[in-house]
């Protein structure tokens, strides 16, 4: 890391852990659901596609143990 500068940390696809933090600002107890929702698609969600699913996915596609 270069001094006064940060590197992006991908959670989930192509969004970073200062998309994380923007989008927990905006997350409140009995608030939103469509926040709730968003949270959810895009962040829990799509990291258990990309990280979980999707190569179990292609294990089971391709019958070997690629990705293992």
């Amino acid at each position: 890391m270069i001094s006064g500068t940060r590197e992006k940390t991908y959670i989930a696809g192509d969004l970073t852990v200062e998309d994380w933090e923007n989008q927990k600002r905006i997350l409140t107890v009995g608030g939103s659901p469509d926040s709730w929702a968003d949270a959810f698609d895009n962040f829990f969600l799509q990291r258990l596609q990309l990280r979980y699913f999707r190569p179990i996915e292609f294990i089971q596609k391709n019958g070997d143990w690629r990705g293992e």
